[in-house]
């Protein structure tokens, strides 16, 4: 990839990662000058069932035009991979809270971010189902501020308004909505959820769920325990507390749409 001449001439630098079907390193377009995220996908993986499942991702993400969402920037096929140039982040949100890096102003940053990215994904008829903090990537927003964009599609699907039911027992535990547990046909309110959960860990960098041992946590979710850390909550502010307890509700049609939750008086500018 050193010295490709093509739409895009990418000179391979940091190693980033190693994830499903290859790495990612540090790119840096020759021509502008930007940094990119750039991964290599072999063909051998994407003959494979999790290959064909990325390389869907990596169509929906192309057809996506949004600020707050992660863009594919160029796919490049050669003999033995495809190296697909992403757009580049600064860290994920989980990254952050474990460095111990939390406030009030970046999670409503987040959440107006986040619920604007829901939006739009949910009406062209796309449910992500892993949202979490891993999956919200700190970059550069439209008007040169740090925004957070949603990433990772490998599980996202699509339905519409004559079929809006989904199945599948996918997606992280601890941000999976009660309904999919339960083996049911679900809904994009699963999105809410996560979001509900994702915003509480963006409050306190901490789990909604006390308990570590999954079963226990399993049956927390089903029931709604929510483990909301009195002292901590007393220091943030009550509409942010607000929002988060509308969106951790087992029934998914009590969850706020991601519009309402834009308009709700906590994010209100």
């Amino acid at each position: 990839m050193q010295g490709y001449h093509g739409t895009y001439e990418i000179q391979l630098g940091k190693f980033l990662g190693k994830g499903a079907g290859g790495q990612v390193n540090l790119g840096r377009n020759i021509q502008s000058n930007e940094s990119v995220a750039v991964k290599l996908m072999t063909k051998d993986y994407i003959d494979t069932e999790r290959g064909a499942a990325k390389i869907r991702e990596l169509q929906m993400l192309h057809t996506m035009t949004h600020p707050y969402i992660i863009s594919v920037i160029e796919s490049i096929e050669i003999p033995d991979a495809f190296y697909i140039i992403m757009e580049l982040g600064r860290g994920d949100l989980m990254h952050k809270l474990e460095e111990g890096i939390h406030d009030t102003a970046q999670a409503k940053r987040v959440a107006m971010n986040l619920f604007s990215a829901l939006e739009y994904l949910h009406s062209i008829g796309i449910c992500h189902r892993d949202v979490k903090p891993e999956n919200l990537l700190c970059c550069q927003g439209p008007r040169g501020e740090e925004a957070w964009k949603l990433g990772d599609f490998g599980i996202a699907i699509f339905f519409t308004e004559e079929d809006p039911y989904i199945t599948g027992n996918i997606g992280t535990p601890d941000y999976m909505a009660p309904e999919i547990f339960l083996d049911q046909k679900y809904t994009k309110e699963v999105d809410l959820w996560a979001a509900g959960v994702t915003l509480f860990s963006a409050l306190t960098a901490q789990s909604p769920w006390a308990h570590t041992n999954p079963q226990a946590k399993q049956h927390a979710i089903l029931i709604g325990e929510v483990s909301w850390h009195q002292e901590t909550w007393d220091a943030i502010d009550p509409n942010a507390k607000d929002l988060v307890e509308k969106l951790i509700v087992r029934d998914p049609q009590e969850r706020p749409s991601p519009e309402a939750c834009l308009r709700h008086k906590w994010l209100i500018v």
